[in-house]
């Protein structure tokens, strides 16, 4: 058996709200104020719409807790939350789309594409037939990956990176 001790170093350590959101999908709010104000209300419809372009809707109770705080708190807090959602979806990474006319180029069959994707990685061999159509001398590595991929299944002008 291998024990492996890291090192945690204070930038990385991750606060409580972002644990909890991540681990149990719980929102941790501060105190709430007594009163709620339209000017409230109005931050708490961005935060949900802000959420919804995301992929979250909120529940109804987080709604009234966050109409429930102060305006700065709300602030803080649905920044906090927008910034931790954005860290767990990626939205500080580049994404590039696999195929070059993305939506439009998307197979309408998508799971025999993945199926056909899979068997190539597995089965298919140097100076060997195709596996999918059978063609022989069609098959090349992709630079710099090196898979082995048939130039009549896959058009390598549709695809941004390796169509593996």
């Amino acid at each position: 058996m291998t024990t492996t001790a890291t090192t945690i170093t204070a930038s990385s350590q991750r606060s409580l709200d972002a644990v909890l959101l991540q681990r149990r999908g719980s929102v941790y709010l501060p105190d709430s104020a007594s009163s709620t104000t339209p000017d409230v209300l109005a931050g708490v419809t961005l935060l949900e719409s802000d959420l919804i372009d995301r992929g979250y809707l909120i529940s109804a109770s987080l709604r009234e807790a966050l109409a429930a705080l102060a305006s700065p708190a709300l602030a803080t807090s649905g920044a906090a939350l927008l910034a931790h959602l954005d860290a767990d979806l990626g939205a500080d990474r580049d994404h590039t789309p696999l195929f070059r006319r993305f939506p439009q180029s998307v197979p309408a069959d998508t799971l025999a594409f993945w199926t056909d994707r899979v068997l190539a990685v597995l089965l298919q061999a140097p100076e060997q037939p195709c596996v999918l159509c059978g063609t022989h001398g069609s098959v090349h590595p992709v630079s710099p990956c090196a898979h082995l991929v048939c130039r009549t299944c896959f058009d390598g002008a549709d695809f941004s990176a390796c169509p593996i």
